[in-house]
């Protein structure tokens, strides 16, 4: 039931470890086109989703923090909702941050040095080298600034990681071995068991509040959403109306079935959004 996540420099062979840990493993593959997939579901068109992706925000986006709101809310539900069913590779999505405190996940990052990265870039794009370092620059920024506005955290702190591997000294075979030898630990398993329950709840309460910051029926900014006991969803907080408060209910009850919900929320008259400062 193991859950490995992975996080990767352009041209440091991330993508080809991660597909080949998942082979020998039989676990499930989860890389961005799988993401997307799931986003649409919640009704969000992929162009709209994919424009974030490990991309650092727009001055706009970062002012009309909403849009970044529901973002976050819905990579987090996906990320969770795949990670429930254990024995499955993810690649990419801030999964390191999403399962942080998750029994029974390895978190890994693959990175390179850049004149072998350089390299890699060239041969597979088919560019020249003033072209290769300008798409590794790109992409390092890009995934520094995403993780800053989006989990308020550094793309190269260490200590968010369980296994960092470099590919400039070890062959990607060679990193295969030691991924899949951590990830079937005797300790990994026994903790990924653990960790079900508690993956469960955290799904479902993750799905219950993407699907109302992406229902523009509601005013979902005052809702609090919480699964103390697996099936059952509780709803505390505020919105504008008797109406909204069954609609709110009637999503939560959506979000999975034979989902109980207890609607505990109050009916009042909601301060209008302003858009927050940077």
């Amino acid at each position: 039931m193991a859950v490995i996540a992975f996080s990767r420099q352009l041209g440091a062979l991330g993508d080809e470890v991660a597909r080949e840990v998942a082979s020998s493993l039989g676990y499930t593959y989860i890389d961005k086109e799988h993401i997307y997939g799931e986003a649409e579901r919640f009704g969000l068109h992929r162009d709209d989703f994919e424009k974030f992706d490990e991309k650092k925000p727009s001055l706009r986006d970062r002012i009309f923090r909403d849009r970044l709101s529901l973002y976050k809310s819905l990579l987090q539900s996906i990320i969770l909702q795949f990670a429930k069913k254990g024995d499955t590779v993810i690649v990419g999505g801030c999964a390191h941050l999403i399962l942080e405190n998750i029994p029974g996940k390895l978190r890994v990052k693959i990175l390179a040095h850049f004149d072998d990265r350089l390299t890699r870039i060239m041969e597979d794009e088919g560019v020249k080298k003033d072209e290769a370092a300008s798409l590794i620059n790109r992409s390092d920024n890009n995934r520094t600034g995403f993780m800053k506005h989006i989990f308020d955290a550094d793309w190269t702190d260490a200590t968010t990681y369980d296994l960092i591997l470099n590919t400039s000294h070890i062959g990607k075979d060679e990193a295969c071995r030691i991924i899949a030898g951590a990830a079937t630990s005797e300790r990994m398993q026994r903790e990924s068991r653990d960790a079900l329950p508690m993956l469960q709840k955290l799904a479902l309460t993750g799905k219950v509040e993407a699907l109302l910051l992406a229902d523009r029926r509601v005013d979902a900014r005052y809702v609090s959403v919480s699964v103390e006991e697996q099936g059952i969803v509780t709803l505390k907080g505020m919105v504008n109306s008797e109406g909204e408060k069954q609609i709110v209910e009637a999503v939560a009850a959506s979000a999975e079935e034979e989902t109980r919900v207890v609607n505990e929320l109050l009916v009042t008259v909601l301060p209008v959004p302003q858009a927050e400062p940077m």
